[in-house]
């Protein structure tokens, strides 16, 4: 007869992706704001997954901006509609680990703001965060956020590990 032990260590770690995105006016004037959950794709999982076990695949640093209105899926490896130009396009965004007050880091946070610098308004659809190896970490919809000459919309993104 076998005897297997099973040892419980803590509870189940969980990631929860959450965006905040505002868009503003050339006079800084708050537009729109929406709040919203990102998917985490299989391949920013498996691409996770290799970085915790050693293996180098960059950190997610870069926020890349659409146009798509397609729905996300976990399958997806790209922005349907990347914005290419005028100030939208793909840009590094500032990392910061945030303390949760009990002395341990319990969230990853990405801050970036884009300033169009075209003529015309552009209406952002989608976002996405990616790494140094071009691997698609989370995408989302972004809901409507038509941006003119001189406006802006900035990006929070924070995954939180609970």
């Amino acid at each position: 007869m076998e005897i297997r032990e099973s040892i419980r260590v803590g509870d189940p770690a969980v990631l929860t992706d959450n965006v905040t995105i505002t868009s503003f006016d050339a006079d800084g004037n708050v537009l729109k704001v929406t709040e919203l959950h990102n998917i985490i794709t299989k391949v920013g999982r498996e691409n996770l997954a290799l970085r915790i076990g050693g293996t180098s695949q960059g950190p997610w640093t870069d926020i890349e901006l659409g146009t798509s209105t397609q729905a996300p899926a976990s399958t997806d490896t790209a922005l349907v509609a990347p914005i290419s130009t005028g100030g939208l396009q793909r840009a590094a965004a500032t990392f910061g680990a945030v303390n949760n007050g009990s002395g341990e880091i319990s969230t990853c946070q990405w801050n970036l703001t884009f300033t169009k610098t075209d003529a015309g308004t552009t209406t952002v659809q989608e976002m996405g965060l990616y790494n140094a190896t071009n691997k698609l970490l989370a995408r989302s919809l972004t809901g409507a956020h038509a941006i003119a000459q001189n406006g802006g919309i900035t990006i929070v993104h924070k995954i939180a590990l609970s």
